[in-house]
């Protein structure tokens, strides 16, 4: 214990490099081993970094800060409480803002990623508690990522958290409570939208969208459920939320103004709908156990819904043409 008193003061390390014109940057780091290096390269940037590793109950050692900012007005404040933390920012454009926080808790091995390249895009990052990966890649203009990842539980196998947006005014919301979730989103091109929440342990999100205006929710409440969204187009909306264990859903849309809605409530429901064409509304609803639907409307302006109830149901929908319900 005397051993560890006096080695304490002189542990006590930080860091610091600034290369700046005219800009502000605030560094305060507590503890053991921390690092922070800033690195701000033109007109009014904002950085803001601090980290706590003092080592008790709330914190840890060992935890290092990375921001580069390139351009004007540009904002990146990091806070980081816990062990083993990283966090890396990197700005480059004009009035880009990212804002990145871990580890309040028995938060160790943490790691965050924001790449944001052009202008007036944001990201905020948040994980607690414990081992949760976040990384945001933004190009283009006025994007906006946010994600907020926590397991809740010591020593727990964390969430993993994905953002890659392409385009103009794309926004992209992921929240993930519990253990070894994972959630991608990939959005390109022209004002998309796209929300994922898991409640639960290892379920795992992915959607995909590529053209204007689309929109896609994924909620997922259980465990080891999977929902896939790909959407390829202008005005397309999906919707799946499935509450319970192993279930499946996969929806693809191709074409415009197509709209599907899945809900799937108990065990090992699986769901597969496809559509390509133009104002095709696809609705798919089970609840029990086992159930199957699969449903494909080529063509435009079709119309389908599958509403299955109890166990080992099966329901298959094909439509092709036009103007077919």
């Amino acid at each position: 214990m005397k051993k560890r008193i006096c080695t304490l003061a002189t542990l006590l390390m930080s860091s610091l490099l600034v290369v700046a014109q005219g800009n502000i940057s605030d560094v305060n780091s507590f503890g053991v081993s921390n690092l922070a290096t800033v690195k701000q390269v033109g007109e009014s940037h904002n950085s803001n970094i601090l980290q706590d590793g003092q080592m008790d109950l709330l914190g840890g050692v060992g935890n290092d800060a990375y921001v580069y900012q390139q351009g004007s007005y540009s904002e990146a404040i990091v806070s980081q409480q816990g062990n083993f933390n990283k966090s890396v920012a990197i700005l480059l454009g004009h009035h880009n803002y990212s804002n990145q926080s871990q580890g309040v808790g028995w938060a160790e091995n943490n790691f965050q990623l924001t790449f944001q390249n052009g202008d007036y895009n944001e990201s905020y990052q948040l994980q607690r508690w414990d081992n949760n990966n976040g990384i945001v890649y933004q190009h283009g203009f006025s994007n906006y990522a946010n994600q907020d990842q926590r397991t809740g539980e010591n020593g727990a196998l964390g969430n993993y958290g994905f953002v890659f947006q392409d385009g103009q005014m794309n926004d992209t919301y992921q929240t993930q409570f519990g253990q070894k979730n994972q959630v991608y989103a990939f959005q390109y091109e022209y004002s998309n939208y796209s929300k994922q929440d898991q409640l639960g342990n290892e379920n795992m999100a992915l959607l995909i969208q590529i053209g204007r205006h689309n929109e896609a929710q994924q909620i997922q409440v259980g465990d080891e459920n999977e929902a896939y969204e790909f959407q390829y187009g202008d005005s397309n909306t999906s919707l799946t939320n499935q509450n319970g264990f192993l279930n499946s859903s996969i929806t693809t849309q191709l074409g415009l103004n197509n709209n599907s809605i899945t809900y799937q409530i108990g065990e090992t429901n699986t769901n597969n709908t496809l559509q390509i064409g133009f104002d095709n509304v696809a609705m798919t609803l089970q609840e029990g156990v086992n159930n199957l639907s699969l449903t494909g409307q080529l063509g435009n302006t079709h119309n389908s819904i599958v509403n299955q109830a109890g166990n080992d149901n099966m329901s298959f929908v094909g439509q092709f043409g036009g103007t077919i319900n």
